[in-house]
């Protein structure tokens, strides 16, 4: 929508500036043939169907260049929040090497379900159980137009055991007026079962 308003800004912008200058030019010129004196309908049509083609054509030009893809949602990235008293740490293998500090989703369409699996490694010596949520989310708002979820499920990790989890953003498909966002994923510990 936001790319429409401004094709359409630009168009009218560009008729009315190149008005202005035929305007100017036919009350200053000398000339006989250029005065607006002698001007008819038909040449007024032609001036305003030539500034409309350029105003178009500069519209469409810009549209071109500053929206290549358009409906593209761009995460860069969404920061990693470990919440509660017990020990435990997410991770990108199963060896517990790797730590999980960020989530690079991508470009996104609306609609797009994009995935990122992860491991969950009980660091502690009692059991863990675990849910998720979001905040800070830039702009804000945005949280609306998208939903996480994940498959932890309501079964303990055991002691320094480690359990393999899918994470799924999902983007509502009338997402409006959002084209770059951050959040922060808040995964949550606990030695007992989270309520909903």
């Amino acid at each position: 929508m936001i790319y429409l308003l401004r094709f359409g800004v630009i168009l009218l912008g560009t008729i009315l500036v190149a008005l202005l200058l035929f305007i100017v030019a036919a009350y200053s010129s000398k000339s006989k043939v250029f005065s607006a004196s002698t001007w008819t309908s038909e040449v007024i049509r032609a001036i305003i169907l030539v500034a409309g083609l350029l105003g178009a054509s500069f519209g469409f030009v810009d549209s071109m260049i500053f929206n290549p893809v358009t409906g593209t949602v761009i995460v860069p990235s969404s920061g990693i929040m470990l919440v509660g008293d017990i020990a435990f740490e997410i991770y990108w293998d199963v060896t517990g090497t790797n730590e999980v500090t960020m989530i690079e989703w991508g470009a996104m369409m609306p609609g797009d379900v994009m995935t990122v699996q992860f491991w969950v490694k009980n660091e502690g010596n009692t059991l863990l159980y675990c849910d998720t949520g979001t905040d800070e989310w830039v702009p804000s708002g945005s949280e609306q137009y998208f939903d996480l979820t994940w498959n932890f499920g309501e079964t303990p990790v055991g002691s320094l055991r480690s359990r393999k989890v899918t994470l799924e953003l999902h983007v509502h498909s009338d997402i409006t007026g959002i084209d770059e966002f951050t959040f922060n994923i808040i995964i949550y510990g606990d030695v007992a079962p989270f309520t909903s």
